[in-house]
């Protein structure tokens, strides 16, 4: 009966050190399953703050091409604009001119036109 005894004692000695063993083992797992979630938690944080830098610099940079594409269009607005203005002024210099050139023209056909017999003036006696 001692002998019986004697190993139930040993039997629950072995497997309160079996107990133990795995109570450490699984201690040691969710430390370092703790550790590994610091760590990604960690990472998340530093992506998360990578990712806000990203996105406030693109911000500025599409602020800024707004800011560019408006002064563009109001430049090629401006340009059209005096494009408009110096076609006019041109059509104006062009008619101007060839009205010019008619009256030129006209000038000179009537000091090349041949002058015919001048008419004799009345009361002229004729010889």
């Amino acid at each position: 009966m001692l002998a019986d005894v004697d190993r139930a004692r040993q039997a629950t000695k072995q497997l309160e050190g079996d107990l133990s063993k795995e109570q450490q083992r699984r201690v040691r797992g969710e430390e370092a399953a703790a550790e590994l979630l610091d760590a990604e938690r960690q990472a998340l944080r530093d992506a998360q703050q990578s990712a806000r830098q990203t996105e406030r610099a693109l911000r500025d940079q599409l602020a800024a091409q707004g800011i560019a594409l408006a002064q563009a269009q109001s430049q090629g607005s401006a340009l059209q604009q005096r494009l408009d203005d110096l076609q006019g002024q041109f059509d104006e210099e062009k008619r101007s001119h060839d009205g010019t050139r008619a009256l030129l023209a006209g000038a000179l056909a009537a000091v090349r036109k041949p002058r015919g017999v001048r008419k004799p003036s009345p009361g002229a006696s004729e010889a």
